[in-house]
């Protein structure tokens, strides 16, 4: 009885397992496409690069054969207007994972963008989009900079309290005259003949 049991439900998982892959490559081939920009572009400056990272996934029936798959990105602003268009072919076979740089022109007015990436495959095309900020530079100062300030800094702080040393003992000098030296017995005095 047991034994009827498994058979019959290996033999339905079996038969659902093959209707299901069927189903997944019989149809029309698919383009799954998802886009991301990293954290560290999605506030950029004018004329800096925006980094798109995008993973296109092609379902056919013969995922062993190359297949070109037309890129398109899109870069529009708030109002809709289109600001950058870019067009590239791959090759692929069930999957493609890019890194594309694209730079922004320095004249790019701060607001936020939306950028769209198309793959084509024949006549199937799908879209995916992500947003991006672009912002007027604040003035970048490097760590290097602010390090040799503060060395300068600190270098001429140092000169002005040997200064201030140095004047102190010149001062001390001065006060001692020719007869503390000769009290003190550093110096003899001469006598006149």
């Amino acid at each position: 009885m047991k034994k009827n049991r498994f058979l019959v439900f290996w033999t339905f998982f079996l038969l659902f397992s093959a209707i299901l892959v069927f189903s997944v490559f019989a149809v029309d081939p698919r383009i799954i496409v998802k886009v991301d920009i990293p954290e560290n572009y999605e506030k950029i400056s004018p004329g800096d690069s925006l980094i798109i990272n995008s993973e296109v996934i092609l379902l056919r029936e013969d995922p062993n054969k190359i297949a070109d798959v037309v890129l398109e990105y899109f870069i529009y602003d708030e109002k809709g207007s289109l600001v950058i268009k870019l067009v590239e072919t791959k090759g692929l076979q069930l999957r493609l994972n890019t890194l594309k740089e694209i730079k922004l022109p320095p004249d790019t007015i701060e607001g936020t963008y939306t950028l769209d990436v198309k793959a084509s495959y024949g006549k199937i095309t799908t879209t995916s989009s992500d947003l991006f900020e672009i912002k007027r530079a604040t003035q970048k100062i490097d760590n290097m900079y602010i390090i040799i300030a503060v060395i300068l800094i600190l270098f001429i702080t140092a000169l002005f309290y040997e200064y201030k040393k140095f004047k102190y003992i010149e001062k001390m000098i001065k006060k001692i005259d020719e007869r503390d030296l000769i009290k003190r017995g550093f110096v003899i005095k001469k006598v006149r003949e």
